[in-house]
């Protein structure tokens, strides 16, 4: 590659990442989910347990964090069975996809099918261990596992480009 200001990737999202990008999209709401439940669930116990204030405050917090682990893990394996169904129903998503990031946005290429977006329309970028996720509304992502890259390099380059380029103070990706 050379030092021009563009990258060029491909491939086929598996299952599996996509229920990951899933699990990274909602993962606020099910921490919000579980730190509210704790509390509701420890106010609650706090009045059902007697005894001297510390034993009730250590009883009803053990009983609520065992009650808001569960839910945790409830809308946990909740949003991995709906994200495989989803996956598995959407043919679409199973196709291979080609993005091109230059200095002027971001060209999609999927079949036929071409669409262009300006960098102004990336809302929010996310770097995970294992992919990109880039916003283009609340709901709805551009996912790239890395192995989408060719190599380390070709990763950096990405990273330079929305460095410049992103209109966004969303921007959570590590430095080169």
């Amino acid at each position: 590659m050379d030092n021009t200001n563009e990258v060029k990737v491909n491939g086929i999202l598996e299952r599996k990442e996509y229920i990951t990008h899933n699990l990274y999209h909602t993962k606020k709401s099910r921490i919000l989910l579980s730190s509210l439940s704790l509390i509701m669930f420890g106010f609650l116990f706090s009045n059902a347990v007697s005894g001297d204030f510390f034993s009730v405050v250590f009883i009803s917090l053990f009983i609520a964090s065992f009650f808001s682990g569960a839910l945790y893990l409830l809308t946990t394996v909740g949003i991995k069975i709906r994200s495989s169904r989803e996956y598995k129903s959407d043919p679409i998503i199973q196709r291979e996809i080609t993005y091109h990031f230059t200095d002027d946005g971001i060209n999609q290429y999927l079949g036929r099918s071409t669409t262009y977006l300006e960098w102004k329309e990336v809302l929010s970028i996310y770097e995970h261990k294992e992919m990109f996720q880039l916003y283009i509304s609340k709901n709805k992502a551009i996912v790239l596992p890395k192995r989408y890259f060719q190599s380390s390099d070709e990763v950096n380059q990405f990273k330079h480009i929305i460095h410049q380029h992103a209109h966004t103070n969303k921007v959570y990706i590590t430095e080169q």
